[in-house]
């Protein structure tokens, strides 16, 4: 799907089909926590020490307690802890506990992204969902998200369960869309343009076993031109600031995997993995080698292979 000035230039494929947002949850509940840090709610400053978070049954060390909630939202809280929800390869890599002074090192971790559903809820007394729905989904107009679209899924290692959203590619797309307005939507400021400008923007260069992992910020990151939304291969969203255009894609999962949709929690743990897919470099990459400087005239080389669909404002 396919959005310049918001208008759909191009989109195809089934847009409105819900499925696991996997790693893109980071860049969701980022701006949630945005929303709630402007209003006092949460301090991303305090210590987990202070906000009274620890872990069970293997609990917290005294060093690790003192990370961050901020460290937690840019993944370099030194916190080693096991989780119920990882691959092979996340708990082969990981360091040894205690190894890193909290705020130091960037580590892709899932216990700082699982524990920062379980802070959230913790400070605003709200489920992730609903706050979801009320203060980002409603405002911006998704189609298709609901509470219920966020599942969790938990274990005996720790007490902070992963949780996850079901979302479509055209409310994924009004997402990147807000983020491209600065967090405004119409005339009503969803998300604080501070926090926008502050956690799109790459403050670093970041590097895990010397392997080049691009730009970290407190969303998932930014160059000078692209914000990308990733996760776990099938979903991507990237936006261009010089065209105000992003692409959103959400590729088809292989036959047979199952939708986490009315299923108990912590009983589907998603093994199958989605294909990847080109449908994000068609996006706004496309529009670049259309060989035209204006996207409104590039979307007809966009669409010459199928049938358009008529332009919607979002």
């Amino acid at each position: 799907m396919i959005i310049e000035h918001g208008e759909v230039i191009d989109e195809w494929g089934d847009t409105d089909q819900k499925i696991s947002s996997y790693s893109v949850r980071k860049s969701l509940i980022s701006a949630l926590y945005g929303i709630y840090s402007a209003e006092g709610v949460i301090n991303v400053n305090q210590t987990l020490e202070q906000a009274g978070i620890g872990d069970s049954p293997d609990p917290l060390t005294k060093d690790e307690r003192q990370a961050r909630i901020v460290d937690l939202l840019r993944a370099r809280s030194g916190i080693y802890h096991p989780v119920d929800f990882e691959t092979d390869y996340m708990k082969k890599t990981r360091p040894e506990r205690d190894s890193h002074v909290p705020g130091t090192l960037w580590y892709y971790n899932n216990w700082d992204f699982n524990a920062l559903g379980t802070i959230f809820e913790k400070k605003t007394g709200l489920k992730i969902g609903d706050a979801f729905y009320e203060r980002i989904a409603k405002p911006i107009g998704m189609q298709d998200f609901q509470p219920s679209d966020v599942y969790y899924m938990g274990g005996p290692v720790s007490i902070h369960r992963a949780y996850h959203f079901e979302i479509t590619a055209r409310d994924m797309a009004r997402f990147g869309l807000l983020y491209l307005r600065h967090g405004r939507w119409g005339n009503k400021q969803i998300v604080p343009e501070a926090w926008v400008e502050k956690s799109s923007h790459a403050s670093e260069m970041i590097k895990f076993h010397d392997i080049e992992m691009g730009a970290t910020s407190i969303c998932r990151g930014w160059n000078t031109e692209v914000l990308t939304f990733r996760g776990h291969a099938a979903w991507n969203v990237l936006c261009t600031r010089r065209w105000r255009t992003l692409s959103a894609n959400c590729s088809q999962p292989r036959p047979g995997h199952r939708s986490p949709s009315g299923q108990p929690a912590g009983q589907q743990r998603h093994k199958e993995r989605y294909r990847r897919s080109a449908t994000a470099r068609r996006g706004c990459y496309a529009l670049r080698s259309s060989g035209e400087t204006d996207p409104r005239r590039a979307k007809t080389h966009l669409n010459s292979d199928r049938t358009s669909r008529p332009l919607l404002y979002l």
